[in-house]
């Protein structure tokens, strides 16, 4: 596996979009749902089975943070560790942009995701940005210059 730079107009991007945007949609009809469209997204960054996108993920600047959106693995790419592995990529590519702060929100019903953050180092906060604090969202946050 290979993580490239993503256009937000590749294709693949819109169908990923889709997929997460229906997952999220089943699992929390009556939910909060932020549903981020491409165009918002600053940095997109794809995980590649040689010329195939198999998952993608991706950075929102904000003033003093970078929030994560779009973390999608396809559902056959699922359970090999490829999350950690795009995960772990972003958090490099925002070093890079001096990024200090990555923060999140994810649903409670989404085992493995809060599982994946809370490995990587991820801690739990209140909501932030244009969040509210709501049953079904988590909210995580990593320093990525912590000593």
């Amino acid at each position: 596996m290979k993580i490239r730079p993503l256009s937000k107009e590749h294709p693949q991007v819109k169908t990923f979009i889709e997929e997460l945007d229906a997952l999220n949609l089943e699992l929390y009809p009556n939910g909060p749902n932020y549903l981020c469209p491409a165009e918002k997204l600053d940095t997109i960054l794809g995980l590649y089975s040689g010329d195939e996108l198999k998952g993608m993920g991706a950075l929102m600047k904000k003033t003093d943070y970078a929030e994560v959106k779009r973390v999608y693995i396809d559902s056959s790419q699922r359970g090999k560790g490829y999350s950690k592995l795009l995960m772990k990529a972003l958090e490099e590519e925002a070093v890079g942009q001096g990024i200090k702060v990555l923060r999140l929100e994810t649903g409670i019903l989404q085992k493995a995701a809060l599982g994946l953050y809370e490995a990587l180092g991820y801690k739990r906060i209140d909501a932030f940005g244009e969040y509210y604090t709501h049953e079904l969202s988590v909210f995580f946050e990593k320093n990525l210059f912590a000593v």
